[in-house]
């Protein structure tokens, strides 16, 4: 995230996320913690394939095409 003026930030996004980068201020808000305990679980530890860290997916629950490209719910 980087501020660009008073009044816009801009954000790295995912090349598959088909939005523009820059946010108007009114348009974020902080983020709220869960209080729902055990609500917020520790990150997954990463394995290395190919020098790269990744997280490894136990299985595959379901997968959709939406706007023309793959989505998966993963395990």
């Amino acid at each position: 995230m980087k501020q660009i003026n008073v009044m816009a930030f801009q954000f790295k996004l995912q090349g598959s996320m088909i939005i523009h980068h820059v946010f108007h201020v009114l348009l974020l808000e902080p983020c709220q913690m869960s209080t729902i305990p055990k609500r917020i679980h520790d990150p997954l530890p990463l394995i290395k394939v190919d020098g790269e860290h990744e997280h490894e997916v136990e299985d595959i629950l379901y997968s959709k095409i939406y706007d023309r490209q793959f989505q998966y719910l993963v395990h």
